[in-house]
């Protein structure tokens, strides 16, 4: 009995390029904090607007237990570290093409 499996390049293919996309993301990369992003997590229009309603300057300047205690209350996140694990993740799916 033979049997044949078609799509077997295509699939391949596919691999490769997914493949090639992920080792392109290897390293460091600037994500840049959209107002999609803060709007999709947040009541805010925008990371200015998230800042602005904190009483922060900046993200730089901001005291590291105020911002995440803001952060924890105004947003889905529980801290700015979850906050940029979450921008990560959503930056590599996106990147990847998943």
């Amino acid at each position: 009995m033979d049997f044949s499996i078609e799509g077997l390049d295509k699939l391949e293919k596919q691999l490769t390029n997914l493949s090639n996309k992920a080792e392109s993301l290897n390293g460091e990369h600037e994500v840049t904090i959209s107002n999609k992003f803060v709007s999709s997590h947040s009541k805010y229009a925008s990371m200015r607007d998230l800042l602005d309603d904190g009483g922060f300057t900046s993200i730089e300047e901001a005291d590291d237990d105020k911002f995440d205690k803001f952060l924890n209350e105004n947003t889905d996140f529980n801290s700015w570290a979850d906050f940029q694990s979450t921008l990560a993740q959503e930056y590599f799916i996106q990147e990847l093409g998943l």
